[in-house]
């Protein structure tokens, strides 16, 4: 059975597609729990903390019927496993916990889900940006992503650890995706150049590029082999027009100059999904030129961005910002996966990891 928030509270905002759904198998609707320091039950604590959430960042998803079909862009988690932010766990966003328990919610309500991530799981190089890594991509496919891409960090990283990290991955659940950069080459099976996602009886082409603006950067990896972009996409493209899909998006970590530029002279896609502005716009932009709508997911995962497309010839497309409040609860799952993280880091050593305390 599931629970759902029917009543609209004017003086915080909550209304039942804010709140979602709240599950009566967990733990905070059981009445008989209690929060033993405020004297309030865990139910009453929890329906306090996503009214302050909703009052903050505002309701999600309202008005929305169900989707035909439901596309969650995210990216740039810069190695936030765990919510960013510095003005306590409550103002906080982010984090794999709750990113898994938005999909989770989603798919509760019967929301047909396709999960793309851009990449750039970390922004450090070293021993703990390599164990970061590994248990960053491991989350995302636990989490059900169908397709991620690289960012230029992750490709920085040893590239023994790199290699590591995706030749432990099952074959069959690799999502990784890049139409320009190859680790050591294209066809050993570490990545593909673009994807084919089937969901709702849709076909969906997705490629990822790195931009000119990294060549400097990686050209040195002997382990890397690195393709001008706008070339290497030009093969992609014809290879996704013979695929009938129904649509075609590209993630790009690009210059937003490069973005827009390789939009238009490849204007077959219909998304083009970049990181941009620190905390990315509400809305759309259709790139000048095209009829390519340009999708921003912002840096360090706060935000999930949800494209919703509807048999409605009046409006076929909307898009949401969903802040990664503590509207949304930690994820058990994830939980456990950085408990091994944190387990590992501890067995591991600061020595080994390279970090020094202050002498």
């Amino acid at each position: 059975m599931q629970i759902r928030v029917a009543v609209r509270n004017h003086k915080f905002g909550i209304s039942a597609l804010a709140v979602l759904v709240l599950s009566s198998t967990a733990s905070f609707l059981r009445s008989d729990d209690s929060n033993g320091d405020e004297g309030k039950s865990v139910s009453e604590s929890r329906v306090e903390e996503i009214a302050e959430a909703v009052k903050s960042n505002g309701e999600i998803f309202v008005g929305w019927p169900v989707p035909k079909l439901a596309i969650v862009f995210s990216g740039e988690m810069d190695g936030y496993l765990e919510p960013c932010g510095c003005a306590g766990l409550d103002n906080q966003k982010g984090g794999l916990k709750r990113r898994h328990s938005l999909l989770t919610q989603l798919a509760d309500q019967d929301w047909p889900l396709v999960s793309l991530d851009m990449g750039g799981v970390v922004r450090r190089v070293g021993p703990q940006a390599e164990m970061k890594y590994r248990y960053g991509l491991k989350s995302l496919i636990e989490i059900g992503y169908q397709s991620i891409g690289f960012g230029v960090r992750e490709l920085q990283l040893n590239a023994d650890a790199l290699i590591f990290a995706i030749a432990n991955l099952d074959p069959q659940k690799n999502p990784l995706i890049s139409s320009n950069v190859g680790l050591l080459d294209f066809e050993n099976g570490f990545s593909k150049k673009y994807r084919i996602v089937e969901k709702a009886g849709k076909r969906i082409g997705v490629t990822s590029v790195l931009g000119k603006r990294h060549e400097q950067s990686l050209r040195h990896i002997s382990e890397l082999i690195w393709n001008d972009p706008e070339q290497s996409l030009r093969q992609v493209i014809d290879q996704l027009e013979k695929e009938n899909c129904d649509l075609l998006i590209l993630m790009a970590h690009a210059e937003p100059q490069e973005v827009r530029r390789l939009a238009k002279i490849f204007p077959q896609f219909h998304f083009v999904v970049t990181a941009g502005a620190p905390e990315p716009p509400r809305q759309m932009e259709t790139i000048g030129g095209t009829e390519a709508q340009l999708i921003e997911v912002g840096h360090k995962a706060m935000y999930a961005m949800v494209l919703g497309i509807f048999d409605d010839p009046n409006q076929p497309y909307r898009i949401e910002r969903v802040p990664l409040d503590q509207r949304f609860e930690d994820s058990e799952t994830m939980q456990n996966t950085l408990i091994e993280y944190q387990k590992e880091l501890k067995i591991t050593g600061f020595d080994a990891l390279g970090i020094t305390g202050v002498k």
